[in-house]
């Protein structure tokens, strides 16, 4: 498993909470997430920014309805694989 996906790819949309009250601990979000962004923490689903893509498959599987997509400018996706080369160069060293 890459534990760096933003090394590879860029992505504008981030998952949110939008009520932890409403989760029903099912552990759907976690079970479903490819980038393994979401845990069932203590008292509610924790999203680590770092690993979430802002794919949506947590949003369409969460049987509560309490996870949404949240739209944010990271930075600029790489225009060529030269580009994306030297990234994740970067990323290694």
């Amino acid at each position: 498993m890459w534990d760096k996906p933003h090394s590879v790819a860029a992505a504008n949309y981030i998952a949110e909470i939008k009520n932890s009250k409403l989760c029903e601990r099912c552990g759907t979000c976690e079970a479903n997430c490819i980038f393994k962004a979401i845990s069932l923490g203590d008292t509610k689903p924790e999203i680590d920014d770092s690993k979430c893509m802002g794919c949506g498959i947590c949003v369409v599987n969460c049987p509560a309805n309490i996870i949404s997509l949240k739209h944010l400018e990271r930075e600029n996706i790489p225009k060529d694989f030269l580009e994306l080369g030297m990234k994740i160069g970067r990323e290694m060293d």
